[in-house]
């Protein structure tokens, strides 16, 4: 132990230690005595004054590293501050017997039982211990009634917990990192928790209702491989958080079945036997529902009363069914629509989902079709990655998404080896940025023929396609324009409507590529000009068209090589189609 203002610091287990400090005891004056005549001492501390008589209330903070220092806290009733204990020679709590109360945070490490705290009430921080125990039944502490925080067990060597019959409200509640405990019981008196996280306990096969709770802010299990079923809780109607993950052999969720509203999210991830989940009222979950990797999963219908979601819904992975019916209630998601590596065949189950903030269906083995999207109609706000339809081996067509006017961000399409067209999009008019990539059966792009208007980019590239003329009301891409490896793209006429570009513009490795003259209607370029490797393009359309932007002011830089030799224009000369605008204002439009 340490005088009076004389600190020591440690660390333990990724829990912060304070400064461990021996605080002269005293009726409510602490100070720092040299002088050691006729007062007892323990260790290099000096006891100033016991508590008087019936007070019983040491002030401050107290650290103990030895059973003579613990043994110099027995007059202590109540301790105002901190205490933290640990020492070779402390197997328990036995010099305690008469504290009822600690201030702060009660911390202990290697005891081997709570014996000696019989008179513990309340702990106004954290009760946090370590190591406790030897194997066998630990019970208490016996009379216990509230903790401020937490409190928690971290690597107990018990195989059974039995917890405080008396124990009414805690801050948490947290046993953490266990191979030997089975089975945690007692509580019958707990109402309130503010977080329940059972995690890490191999050996984990019973955990006891909590009958008298009825109020808890997050629920977490992770990684109890033991753990087959879980249930109870029946009197909780609201909470923040469920989260359940990494169970091996949990095959039924049935605890919490009376919940109706989750105040943030609901997540089941990584449980392979998982067959049943038992929460058949809930209906509002203010964030988030997850999803993730449940191959044994018989059924959605459990979600059936939930309308909307405040997050995201993310599904990914092996969800056990084909497809999502039980999801049906389901209209608007505020961030976005994830559906991710998963083995569902259709969507049907979000036939009446009409917004969302994103919707991202990426990298899907057997999905054929969107076209049980029916009803969706808003996508936004931006900030949510717009849509993204990524490496979906199966998907064929995109159909379904035909109220969608607003694509809410970036329209993404890479890689989807069977996807023929896009026609589900066809009333989008306007969109962040347009990446359509490496899709080689997608010949032409019919779903973006009311497209207006891009905010970031355009790139087609590595696609099969043979026109662009979809794109034939875009007036304006603000970012960079990118034509690139569209080998059976022939020519650009769908792009004869298109008067401003605002980066660069870039068309290169087109070997089919013949004509780029509907580009000759372009007013505004800001970036550079780039028309390269183009095996069969005639040298006169790329010059046509640096020609007529150099008549309108282009001052930026022209890189035109590598492109075909000879032949293929009929006017050299290269005139507007149609008369340049009148006015900076007229140029750049409504928008």
């Amino acid at each position: 132990m340490t005088k009076p203002g004389c600190a020591r610091s440690r660390n333990s287990h990724a829990k912060e230690r304070w400064a461990a400090m021996w605080l002269v005891l005293t009726t409510g004056v602490i100070a720092c005595g040299n002088d050691s005549t006729d007062r007892p001492s323990v260790g290099n501390a000096v006891v100033q004054a016991l508590p008087s008589s019936g007070s019983g209330v040491c002030a401050g903070d107290f650290s103990a590293h030895s059973l003579a220092e613990l043994t110099a806290l027995s007059p202590c009733e109540e301790i105002t501050g901190r205490l933290e204990i640990e020492g070779p020679d402390i197997v328990d709590f036995a010099p305690l017997e008469h504290l009822r109360r600690v201030g702060g945070d009660l911390n202990a490490t290697h005891v081997k039982s709570f014996h000696g705290l019989t008179e513990l009430r309340a702990v106004g921080g954290n009760l946090t211990i370590y190591d406790i125990g030897t194997g066998g039944r630990l019970e208490g502490p016996p009379v216990l009634e509230t903790v401020g925080g937490e409190f928690g067990l971290y690597s107990t060597l018990a195989t059974e917990w039995i917890g405080p019959s008396t124990l009414s409200k805690v801050g948490g509640l947290t046993v953490y990192a266990s191979s030997t405990l089975r089975h945690i019981g007692g509580f019958s008196s707990l109402t309130e928790i503010g977080t329940l996280w059972i995690t890490d306990l191999a050996q984990l096969t019973a955990f006891d209702d909590m009958p008298a709770l009825t109020t808890v802010e997050h629920v977490y299990f992770t990684r109890n491989d033991a753990l087959e079923t879980l249930s109870g809780f029946d009197n909780v109607r609201e909470a923040g958080d469920i989260g359940v993950q990494y169970h091996e052999r949990l095959t039924r969720f049935s605890a919490f079945s009376r919940i109706t509203k989750l105040h943030r999210s609901l997540f089941f991830g990584n449980c392979p036997r998982l067959a049943t989940v038992g929460l058949p009222h809930i209906d509002s979950i203010d964030r988030s529902l997850t999803l993730v990797d449940l191959p044994a999963l018989t059924s959605f219908r459990w979600l059936r009363n939930v309308r909307s979601l405040g997050g995201q819904l993310l599904l990914w992975g092996d969800l056990g069914v084909p497809d999502l019916h039980g999801l049906e209630g389901l209209t608007t998601v505020k961030s976005y629509v994830s559906v991710q590596r998963s083995n569902l065949r259709t969507l049907a189950g979000l036939r009446n989902l009409r917004s969302a903030g994103g919707l991202h269906i990426l990298s899907n083995t057997h999905l054929e079709s969107l076209r049980d999207l029916e009803s969706f109609r808003t996508n936004g706000p931006s900030g949510y990655d717009g849509i993204q339809i990524d490496e979906n081996l199966a998907l064929k067509e995109i159909g379904g998404l035909d109220q969608l006017t607003d694509a809410g961000g970036a329209i993404e399409i890479m890689d989807n080896p069977k996807l023929t067209g896009i026609r589900g999009l066809h009333d989008i008019q306007s969109a962040d940025s347009v990446f359509i990539s490496g899709n080689p059966a997608l010949t032409e792009l019919d779903g973006l023929d009311s497209l207006e208007h891009v905010k970031g980019f355009v790139s087609l590239r590595g696609n099969a396609l043979e026109s662009v003329d979809e794109f034939g009301t875009l007036a304006r891409v603000d970012g960079k324009l990118e034509i690139d490896s569209e080998l059976s793209l022939v020519d650009l006429d769908g792009f004869d409507a298109l008067q401003s570009i605002g980066g660069e513009l870039r068309i290169t490795n087109n070997r089919s590529l013949t004509r780029i003259e509907a580009l000759d209607q372009l007013l505004s370029l800001g970036g550079e000009l780039l028309v390269t490797n183009n095996a069969v393009l005639p040298p006169c359309q790329p010059e046509g068209v640096a020609t007529e932007l150099r008549e309108r002011g282009y001052e930026g830089s022209i890189t035109i090589r590598d492109n075909g030799s000879t032949g293929g224009c009929e006017d050299t000369a290269r005139t507007f189609r149609s008369r340049p605008p009148s006015s900076v204002a007229e140029l750049h439009g409504p928008f």
